[in-house]
């Protein structure tokens, strides 16, 4: 009998086969993370289907001492005698996890600068980045679902090109965590036809209502292994079930998540009621994400006008991005989607925020590179009252750079000189 076979990895699972004259004999651990008090896994015992399983914390001597004690209790006569070591082969497989599972799962690479390397590909330019992750925000009742909806029947069927200039087709998997399966399926049906395809979209759906993004992670994670190419397309945010919103932790949670799941993801998310020009919740999201889009829609009878600003973008950087506008018309059990004009929905079109004072002498010192008190005051709408109080807001941002008489030149510190 070999009882010390080398141990597996795959990602989050780990096996190991342990032979015998009679047959073979599987431990498996499944679901293996690090959490504050050590690593922790699902491990399994088979033999000739499952015998026994428990979830623990792998350096815990009583938890696998029960495992095995329970094993060993179901087993047959003729299993025990031919696993008489049990025991140590499961201290042995949960101690081979302990040691090497992290550094099996990464891997070392160093580049060749003389290899050509391949440029960007987006595969709906320029919301969705091969190899990124995407989060398009707005208020509750916008539209967020309808367009991503659109966006990834376009992907999946590498059509489109009239609303998204550039489709290349890519597998998808719309994770629908908010709604009806059967909601869904009509919706899919209506922005089909709204597109002109006739026949069936092929986006694939996972129905997962009510349930959080660990839950279904080990799902995802599976889709994407089979389609390494593939979208994942998450709605939404808010239902991802790993804690409040404004939590930092959550925010990084959702986002490490989704880059261990997917090569290329794109979640939808909530805005404030009072605020929708940023996510709802911890700065971490807009950490997280490649691409940032902000959406906003304005309701004109049976027409929902919805416009897409790209507010982030970590590659590809080519100056300000412009407002893009689309239009979808409700019938009964219809719907027509087409471009619009920011004229037709004008309450779609971004609102430029207003900057504080200490931001607009910022901005003056950016473009004039240093400036006394009272020009500031000129070429902003700061008023002489308050240009001290500005200034001091801004911090180690300014620096005093020269005195001429009663004269006080200021400028941006090196830091944030541009």
């Amino acid at each position: 009998m070999e009882s010390d076979s080398q141990v597996s990895f795959d990602r989050d699972t780990a096996t190991k086969t342990i032979t015998s004259p009679i047959g073979d004999l599987i431990l498996e651990a499944t679901n293996i993370r690090r959490e504050r008090t050590g690593i922790h896994a699902r491990i399994c015992v088979y033999q000739d289907g499952q015998i026994t399983y428990d979830n623990f914390n792998l350096d815990r001597r009583e938890d696998r001492l029960r495992l095995f004690k329970d094993a060993y209790t179901k087993m047959e006569t003729l299993g025990k005698d031919a696993f008489p070591s049990l025991h140590r082969d499961i201290d042995l497989f949960c101690a081979a996890i302990f040691q090497d599972w992290e550094g099996q799962r990464f891997s070392f690479a160093t580049y060749d600068g003389t290899e050509p390397f391949e440029g960007l590909v987006y595969p709906l330019r320029p919301y969705v980045l091969d190899g990124g992750g995407t989060i398009l925000f707005a208020p509750p009742g916008s539209g967020k679902s309808y367009i991503t909806q659109l966006q990834a029947i376009c992907v999946q069927l590498g059509i489109g090109q009239d609303f998204w200039g550039v489709v290349v087709q890519r597998d998808g998997l719309y994770v629908n965590v908010e709604r009806d399966a059967r909601m869904m399926r009509r919706r899919d049906r209506m922005l089909a036809e709204a597109l002109g395809v006739k026949g069936p979209t092929k986006l694939m759906y996972l129905h997962a209502r009510g349930y959080g993004l660990e839950s279904i992670a080990r799902a995802v994670t599976r889709w994407s292994k089979q389609h390494p190419n593939g979208v994942i397309w998450y709605d939404s945010i808010s239902r991802a079930g790993l804690g409040s919103l404004v939590e930092d932790t959550t925010a990084t949670r959702f986002v490490d998540l989704m880059n261990g799941a997917a090569t290329t993801w794109f979640g939808i998310g909530h805005t404030n009621r009072k605020e929708d020009d940023h996510i709802y919740g911890s700065i971490h999201y807009d950490a997280g994400e490649d691409i940032g889009i902000m959406l906003k829609s304005q309701q004109k009878e049976a027409d929902l006008g919805i416009s897409l600003t790209i507010v982030k973008a970590n590659e590809g950087r080519t100056g300000p991005q412009t407002t893009t506008f689309y239009r979808l018309s409700f019938g009964a059990d219809s719907l027509e989607f087409a471009k619009a004009k920011a004229s037709d929905f004008p309450q779609a079109i971004p609102r430029q925020r207003e900057l504080s004072e200490s931001e607009q002498i910022e901005e003056f010192l950016k473009n004039n590179t240093t400036a006394t008190p009272s020009e500031m005051v000129e070429g902003t709408s700061v008023t002489k009252k308050h240009i001290s109080r500005a200034l001091q807001a801004l911090g180690s941002k300014v620096v005093l750079i020269r005195k001429e008489g009663t004269k006080h030149f200021w400028g941006l510190s090196s830091p944030y000189q541009e």
